[in-house]
């Protein structure tokens, strides 16, 4: 595992996570949990649906194992990147203007429980027509960001979701300062959303072309592309199982208490600072490289032994501190303006089953990276199936009697059920040894033991809360890792140590 690279990624990350959930602080400021909150969430997730879809996950899963090969064999990657780009720019744009069309009927199919509240529903459908040409800007976005990736570029692109956070952080600013009615400021936020997407492209342009990329035409035939759209209908598909849950979740929020879908996407915009900036970061750093060793088993075997190693050690801890602190985490991030006392508490509820979601998560992008470097599709598409079952089901008959929480499990559940059935079906080809099993069960009593101390913390704030228990689970995970002899940690401080 490369751990300047993870880091790299990661304090990238870092800085678009933190202003990432300074722009959900700003709207919890605008809107609170209520009618208007749930309206931008719903109408901003839409089209993120089919990002998710075409954009982010399927081109940087289908593109970068097959432009890496490119690459590396000096197969005109610039003729490929080329034809990916239009077809990306020529297909996005049929789907915004479907999407503006039939923007009715997305908002009915993804939170059908807003048609008993007209208002609320038109004005949902109004602002999916604004938010729809984003599909077009991020799909362009996750391109250059696939590129960079395969040159071992992370820096820049793991920062510029910071840019697209500036653009609508400025526009959140200039709303609560002209202290615009919520309806107003519901559509100016709109368009920052827009301002922000293009921000995120214009400011990976000059990071690819230093990668000696040149603008040239498009070669349709390029052996590549037949690659490429190989794995790109099976990764769509398997993302739409995987987002699935997410829609079911929406759906069933829209039928909930008002602001049951903002307490859920408050407390997972939380939970994913740490799967963005670990998770996602192992992930992203360990695809072009398992790709690279995909035909050398023992190669492949010590790369993804790594990369789990890698992916556990960052997360495990940060999921047993954010349910110990959930309450004191949620206060310090939203509560101010039209985010309340009562607001804090619901969304730490959702925040605690969320936070179960960490881990699994992170460990499913890396043993599917796996199969997607070999470009294999059957195991992922019962892996995505059986997630969105087990989702489907907790969901469903568990929603009536916990209320929204019960979607925060449900989503944790089915990535646990994702990675138990991957994990069994790798430990056929790669059988687990007496180390992994050892280095587990250190970093448990590692973890637990720096938990241990935070039942002595009694501040009067959450500030002061986080900042004593933060700094005591850190301090006892260190000196307690150090003592039991965790390489990741070893490795990590060596590297901190070093000078730039």
């Amino acid at each position: 595992m490369r751990y300047r690279s993870v880091l790299s990624f990661a304090s990238a990350t870092l800085i678009s996570r933190f202003l990432g959930l300074l722009r959900e602080a700003g709207i919890a400021f605008l809107f609170g949990a209520s009618r208007f909150s749930d309206v931008f969430y719903v109408a901003f997730r839409i089209p993120n649906y089919l990002r998710d879809l075409l954009a982010e996950n399927a081109i940087q899963t289908a593109f970068v194992p097959v432009f890496v090969q490119a690459v590396e064999r000096r197969e005109r990657p610039e003729r490929l990147f080329a034809t990916v780009f239009w077809g990306i720019l020529g297909f996005g744009t049929l789907m915004v203007l479907l999407g503006i069309l039939l923007a009715p009927i997305w908002v009915t199919i993804t939170a059908y429980g807003f048609r008993s509240i007209p208002v609320k529903f038109q004005l949902t459908v109004e602002l999916t027509r604004l938010l729809f040409p984003y599909l077009v800007l991020v799909g362009i976005s996750a391109l250059l960001m696939g590129v960079l990736n395969a040159f071992r570029v992370f820096f820049i692109p793991a920062l510029a979701p910071a840019f697209f956070n500036v653009g609508v952080l400025l526009f959140i600013g200039i709303a609560a300062w002209q202290k615009m009615e919520p309806r107003i400021a519901l559509f100016f936020v709109g368009v920052g959303v827009l301002v922000g997407g293009l921000l995120q492209i214009l400011v990976q342009v000059p990071a690819v072309k230093k990668t000696g990329i040149r603008w040239t035409r498009p070669e349709p035939q390029h052996p590549g592309i037949r690659s490429v759209q190989k794995l790109f209908v099976p990764v769509v598909l398997n993302t739409a199982l995987t987002r699935f849950t997410l829609f079911v979740n929406t759906l069933i929020a829209s039928f909930l208490r008002e602001g049951a879908i903002s307490y859920l996407n408050y407390a997972f915009r939380l939970m994913h600072l740490p799967i963005a900036l670990f998770g996602v970061g192992v992930s992203a750093v360990s695809l072009p490289e398992i790709s690279r060793q995909v035909d050398t088993p023992e190669a492949l075997r010590a790369e993804l032994w790594s990369a789990v190693r890698g992916a556990l050690f960052f997360t495990f801890p940060v999921t047993v501190f954010f349910i110990l602190r959930a309450e004191s985490l949620v206060a310090v991030l939203y509560q101010r303006g039209a985010f309340r006392g009562p607001d804090v508490f619901y969304t730490a509820q959702a925040l605690i089953f969320y936070a179960l979601n960490i881990v699994p998560f992170a460990l499913s992008r890396v043993l599917l990276n796996v199969f997607f470097a070999r470009k294999e599709i059957r195991v992922p598409n019962i892996a995505f199936a059986l997630a969105a079952g087990v989702n489907l089901g907790i969901a469903l008959s568990l929603s009536p009697v916990l209320g929204f929480p019960a979607l925060a499990l449900a989503t944790s559940a089915a990535s646990t059920a994702q990675v138990l059935f991957l994990t069994g079906v790798l430990a056929k080809e790669f059988p687990m040894t007496r180390e992994p099993l050892a280095w587990g069960i250190r970093l448990i009593l590692v973890t637990l033991g720096s938990a241990i101390p935070l039942a002595w913390v009694r501040p009067q704030s959450p500030l002061t809360d986080l900042l004593l228990s933060g700094g005591l689970f850190l301090g006892v995970f260190v000196g307690l890792g150090l003592w039991l002899r965790i390489p990741e940690l070893e490795t990590l401080l060596r590297r901190l140590r070093k000078k730039p």
